[in-house]
């Protein structure tokens, strides 16, 4: 009880195991491409220009997908970059 509420671990541990399952059935059912679609459409800023610090240098770019290794790709100046965790950082 670290935050001073009680939490049902048994309904928790459903609730998990529910979600997991779905997930597992979605993707046995349509494949791996439509988990990534569904990712990459639910992207915080995607298709929207905006300005990062990208490899110490101010860019502006727009983000459009991610690739198989998670890297988010973002189009910058006609050009596709793909850039890794913390190598991207949000601006303005």
């Amino acid at each position: 009880m670290v935050t001073g509420k009680h939490n049902d671990l048994d309904a928790l541990l459903a609730l998990l195991a529910t979600h997991l399952e779905a997930g597992y059935l979605k993707l046995k059912q349509h494949g791996p491409a439509a988990l990534q679609a569904e990712y990459a459409a639910n992207l915080y800023w995607r298709n929207e220009r905006r300005t990062f610090l990208y490899r110490g240098a101010s860019i502006e770019g727009t983000i459009h997908d991610v690739d198989e290794s998670g890297r988010l790709c973002i189009e910058h100046n006609g050009a596709r970059i793909f850039a890794d965790l913390k190598e991207l950082k949000y601006i303005a």
